[in-house]
């Protein structure tokens, strides 16, 4: 490697080792970027990574209340995971989990009865 720092003595060996080495520190600092990102979201809640302007209503939300409402009423008393009810509606768990949070709240007979648990109640 380089002794000195001087720019009229590197070779095309050295300078394709510094830019090596260059690449390399800023994967590594882009990597420490996000660790710090995702670091910062346990103290201060999520974090989200880019805004994105207010989309129009999906038009299948409805249905998906529906389909939600039918199957915790199905369920009865036991109630039923978020996981098990996102497989049986084919859908991510993350956004269940999302629509509890949101819509799934203001509906009064929609228990949480565990973690990641509900149900139907009157």
């Amino acid at each position: 490697m380089l002794d000195t720092m001087n720019l009229t003595n590197i070779s095309s060996a050295d300078l394709k080792q510094i830019v090596k080495l260059v690449e390399a520190k800023e994967a590594l600092l882009t990597r420490v970027a996000k660790v710090d990102r995702d670091l910062a979201g346990y103290e201060s809640g999520p974090v989200t990574t880019r805004v994105t302007p207010k989309a129009k209503e999906p038009k299948n939300r409805p249905k998906l209340k529906a389909r939600i409402i039918r199957i915790l009423q199905a369920a009865g008393k036991d109630g039923i995971t978020v996981k098990n009810l996102a497989g049986r509606l084919r859908i991510k768990a993350r956004r269940l989990y999302n629509w509890f949070y949101t819509t799934g709240k203001r509906i009064k007979q929609i228990k949480h009865i565990g973690k990641a648990k509900y149900r139907w109640g009157e």
